[in-house]
């Protein structure tokens, strides 16, 4: 009994393996498509009553690992002005994520140097 079921793992964990490198091939040719590209959403903290109570994140893409996954940096400035940058965000896919035009990725970056400068400008 235990060498049927240590042969059962051995092909369960074959098939596995298999299946994984089909399901990664696949998201790699979708994905890579998507390396270099910028994108934004639309995001609020839930049960959004107004649209002041939204803001865009933006994304831009910056490479793909070898499971096909695609990696982002990611920054916004929330609806309270709350500035958050990821310079590293795992991203498996980018699905509600709309596709932004460069030129408007750096309007936002240059939105968002802007009102950093403002809130470190109390500091000095």
């Amino acid at each position: 009994m235990t060498n049927q079921l240590e042969e059962l793992r051995k092909i369960a964990r074959t098939a596995a393996d298999a299946i994984g490198e089909i399901e990664a091939e696949a998201r790699r040719a979708e994905n890579g498509k998507l390396v270099g590209k910028y994108f934004q959403r639309r995001d609020s903290y839930g049960c959004p009553e107004k649209p002041s109570d939204y803001w865009t994140t933006y994304a831009f893409v910056t490479r793909m690992d070898e499971a096909g996954y695609l990696h982002s940096m990611q920054f916004e400035i929330d609806k309270n002005g709350q500035i958050r940058a990821i310079p590293e965000q795992h991203s498996y896919h980018m699905q509600g994520w709309q596709p932004c035009s460069r030129a408007g990725f750096k309007r936002a970056v240059s939105r968002t140097k802007a009102a950093l400068a403002n809130m470190l400008a109390v500091a000095r």
